[in-house]
C-alpha cells in the first residue's frame, strides 16, 4: 500500500498564521486592504474638531472557543497620542463583535495609526492610514450595490437595495441610503411618503436616495404629489438622511425643499446631475459648462450650496462623447473653481464596464476634496492705492486660497512684474473648518513704478501632496504720472 505524504497540521497552521498576519484561538484582526478592513471610521473622513468614531471588528474563526476580554488602544504613530482606549466584551466561539471607540481629532491632515489588541495575553497591532478634514465631505454614488463597488476607496453617500449591502458600508462608515424612485401621480402624497419611509430601518439603512426627479415649471414641480410627498417625508421622519437626484435644468422648487443655513428642515443633500456626456450628445451643446453654469448659480441664489453635490457622468454615450480621465478631471475642477464651497463631488454611476475611469474617478475626490488645493484668482490681485501714481509707494496684495480638507504648508508666492521677479514669501495657507469663514490669506509686496501700464504677476510653487488649481493669476495694471 503506497503511503501519501502529509504536511503535519500544526506546519500547516503555522503557515496559515503567518500570512493572515494576527491570529490567537482563532483571532483574526486586519487593517491590509480598505475593502474589507477591520479598522473603519465614522464619518468617514473624520473631520477635525468634531465627535467621531473609529470602529475595530473583532473576529474569531475558532469555532470551538471563545476570544477573551479585548483591550484596544489607538495611537498616533509619530506623536504617540492616544486617540482613544476601549474594552471589548467576550467574542464568542465563531463569531464577531465590533467595539465603537469614541475619538476627536483637532487637526486635519493624514494620520497613521497603531491599533493595538491585546486578548489572551497577547498583543496585536496593525497601522492604518486615515485622512482627517477641516469639514464634512460627502461623495455620493449611484453605486454601493455591486460586489466590485467595493472597490471606491472615498465612496461616503452609497445606495443599497438589500440588509447585506447596508451591513457592509455601515461598518465602512458610509452613509447608506435606501434606493427609492419617483412614482405616477396618481399616487397621493401621503402615499408617496409613506413609500419613501418604508424598510429604511429594516433593512438598516441611514436614510433614502431617490432616483430622480426634473421639471422646468415651478408651479409644476410644486403643485405635484412627488413633491408634496418628499415634503411630508422630511417633516414625518427628519432622522432619516436624504439625497435627492435631479436631472434637467434646476429649478427653485427643488431648492427650496432643501435644508440650508437658516432651514433645518428638508432634503440633506441635493444631487445636481450634470452629465456632460448626457449634455453634449442629447442637448447639442456646444459649450457643456454653460449648463454647469445654470446649476451654479441657482443654488447660489438659493443659499443651498453648501447642501448640494454637482455629480459627473462616467458612463454613458462613450461612442459619442470622450469619456476620458482628462475630461473628468477637468469638470471637477470646473466644478471646484466655480462652486468652491460645495462639499464634495458625486459621480453616475460605479458599474460601468471601464473600472479604471471608475476608480480614477474616485480618487479626484482625494485630490480635489481631501488634499490640500490651492487657489488664486484673477480678481484676488490687488493695489493699494486702487489709482497709483508714479514715484509712490504702492502695496501689492495677492489673497490665496485654499479650497482643499486639509492645511496646506510651505506654499512659495512669487511677484513678478513686468516679466521681472520683484520676490518671493513662504506662506501656510490652513483649510476652511466646519464652522469658520474661508477666508483668504494675504500676501503683500511693496513697489514702485514708472507712469503707464504694467503687467503684475502671481505665481504659486508648492510640493508634494497639494494640488493646485489655478497656481498663477495676473492683471494689467496703470500707474499715473
Amino acid at each position: 500500500m503506497k503511503k501519501t505524504c502529509r504536511t503535519p497540521r500544526f506546519i500547516l497552521f503555522l503557515a496559515w498564521a503567518l500570512i493572515s498576519g494576527f491570529t490567537t484561538a482563532g483571532f483574526d484582526f486586519s487593517a491590509v486592504d480598505y475593502r474589507d478592513s477591520d479598522i473603519n471610521f465614522k464619518p468617514f473622513p473624520l473631520v477635525a474638531g468634531q465627535p467621531g468614531e473609529i470602529m475595530i471588528r473583532l473576529r474569531n474563526q475558532d469555532s470551538s472557543s471563545p476570544l477573551g476580554k479585548a483591550r484596544i488602544v489607538v495611537l498616533d504613530r509619530e506623536s504617540g497620542e492616544e486617540f482613544g482606549v476601549a474594552d471589548a466584551p467576550v467574542t464568542p466561539a465563531g463569531g464577531e463583535q465590533t467595539v465603537s471607540i469614541p475619538c476627536r481629532i483637532e487637526q486635519n491632515g493624514w494620520y497613521d495609526l497603531t491599533v493595538s489588541v491585546e486578548v489572551d495575553g497577547r498583543s496585536y497591532e496593525q497601522s492604518v492610514r486615515v485622512p482627517v478634514v477641516g469639514q464634512r465631505l460627502y461623495f455620493p454614488w449611484f453605486g454601493g450595490t455591486e460586489p466590485k463597488d467595493r472597490d471606491l476607496r472615498y465612496a461616503n453617500v452609497v445606495l443599497v437595495h438589500e440588509t447585506h449591502q447596508a451591513d457592509y458600508w455601515n461598518r465602512r462608515g458610509a452613509i447608506t441610503c435606501l434606493g427609492k424612485n419617483t412614482i405616477q401621480d396618481k399616487d397621493t402624497p401621503a402615499q408617496y411618503a409613506r413609500y419613501l419611509a418604508a424598510d429604511v430601518t429594516a433593512k438598516k439603512a441611514c436614510g433614502i436616495m431617490i432616483d430622480e426627479v426634473g421639471g422646468y415649471s415651478d408651479e409644476e414641480i410644486t403643485s405635484g404629489n412627488v413633491y408634496k410627498g418628499i415634503v411630508e417625508f422630511t417633516r414625518n421622519d427628519p432622522e432619516f438622511f436624504s439625497a435627492l437626484w435631479v436631472c434637467g435644468a434646476l429649478r427653485a422648487g427643488y431648492c427650496n425643499i432643501t435644508k440650508n443655513l437658516y432651514r433645518r428642515q428638508g432634503i440633506d443633500l441635493l444631487l445636481i446631475e450634470s452629465y456632460a456626456n448626457y449634455l453634449a450628445v442629447e442637448f447639442c451643446s456646444q459649450q457643456r459648462f454653460r449648463y454647469f453654469d445654470q446649476r451654479i448659480d441657482m443654488l447660489r441664489q438659493q443659499d443651498i450650496m453648501k447642501n448640494s453635490i454637482m455629480t459627473m457622468g462616467i458612463v454613458g454615450h462613450e461612442d459619442k462623447f470622450n469619456l476620458s480621465s482628462y475630461e473628468i478631471e477637468d469638470e471637477v475642477r470646473y466644478v471646484k473653481r466655480h462652486a468652491p464651497e460645495m462639499p464634495g463631488i458625486g459621480f453616475f454611476h460605479s458599474f460601468g464596464s471601464n473600472r479604471e475611469l471608475t476608480r480614477f474617478a474616485d480618487d479626484l475626490c482625494r485630490k480635489y476634496y481631501i488634499d490640500p488645493v490651492v487657489q488664486i484668482y484673477e480678481h484676488d490681485l490687488q493695489l493699494d492705492p486702487v489709482t497709483p501714481k508714479a514715484g509712490t509707494e504702492i502695496t501689492l496684495y495677492a489673497r490665496l486660497y485654499n479650497l482643499g480638507g486639509m492645511d496646506a504648508f510651505g506654499i512659495k508666492v512669487r511677484f513678478l512684474m513686468d516679466g521681472e521677479l520683484l520676490g518671493e514669501s513662504s506662506v501656510d495657507l490652513p483649510a476652511p473648518g466646519e464652522l469658520v469663514y474661508p477666508a483668504p490669506t494675504a500676501v503683500a509686496r511693496t513697489v514702485q513704478l514708472e507712469a503707464g501700464y504694467h503687467r503684475f504677476r502671481v505665481e504659486l510653487i508648492v510640493g508634494d501632496g497639494i494640488t493646485v488649481l489655478d497656481g498663477a493669476a495676473e492683471r494689467e495694471i496703470y500707474v499715473g504720472e
